[in-house]
């Protein structure tokens, strides 16, 4: 086995670092430009539900985090660098390769196949890959809330929500991608242990969707949800120990 230590610092070096260490990088393509000029332009269109969208930088966000949306390598440094056994470049990396394993996979197998590898899409299901987010969170407390609230199951909530939500969500299946996204933005810091809504609504949102039904979904999960605490205003974060009410409900 070989290993090479590096440094992840500026924001642009470590998207570029990233990409050449998990894939055989030559340059954007001009899928991934496409991609990323669309992604930028429905930042920019709803900018003011968004947590700091630049019109003069979003599009070069977008276009050196790709094929990464930017909340994914963002929330490490935002958040999971102040965690003491988290490893910014090992930890990052590993976790990185074995989501871009499950991508593949997924799309080769005919699977849903997404513009952007996000937070949202994170591969819970795969315990390898829940293995390796729980060494660098320091504990598999988070076990039993992923797989009774988010996946593990075909029972699971989040599942559950989108099998019978509307067309428009099930296709994109929003809740568990809401619920991921919240799950990476609310337990990795030790600094601000929350998610907010425009950080939801950022790692979530995609061109062909409607805004307004990441809202809808946060206010469907909050009422099923038996470990997911919501907190004024808007803010939202996944616990250890389940709501009474809702268990008996």
């Amino acid at each position: 086995r070989l290993g090479k230590a590096i440094v992840m610092s500026a924001d642009a070096e470590t998207s570029e670092i990233v990409r050449r260490r998990l894939f055989e990088w030559g340059g954007l393509p001009d899928y991934g430009r496409r991609v990323a000029t669309e992604y930028a332009e429905w930042a920019m269109e709803h900018s003011t539900s968004l947590p700091d969208v630049d019109p003069q930088t979003i599009r070069e966000r977008f276009a050196a985090s790709y094929p990464f949306h930017p909340s994914v390598l963002s929330v490490f440094e935002r958040k999971w660098q102040a965690l003491p056994r988290f490893q910014r470049t090992r930890g990052a990396l590993r976790l990185l390769a074995l989501w871009v394993s499950q991508a593949y996979a997924a799309g080769y197998k005919g699977a849903h196949r997404d513009p952007l590898i996000s937070l949202g899409t994170a591969p819970l299901d795969d315990p390898y890959f829940r293995s390796a987010m729980f060494e660098q969170l320091g504990n598999d407390r988070l076990e039993i809330p992923v797989t009774t609230d988010i996946v593990g199951s075909s029972t699971a909530h989040a599942r559950r929500l989108d099998r019978e939500a509307p067309d428009t969500i099930k296709k994109a299946r929003l809740h568990r991608k809401v619920a991921t996204a919240i799950l990476f933005e609310s337990n990795g810091g030790m600094t601000r242990d929350e998610a907010t809504l425009p950080e939801i609504r950022m790692a979530v949102g995609e061109p062909d969707l409607d805004i307004a039904n990441v809202e809808t979904v946060v206010e469907s999960l909050v009422d099923c949800c038996y470990f997911l605490i919501a907190t004024p205003p808007n803010r939202f974060r996944f616990g250890t120990q389940p709501n009474l009410n809702k268990v008996l409900v």
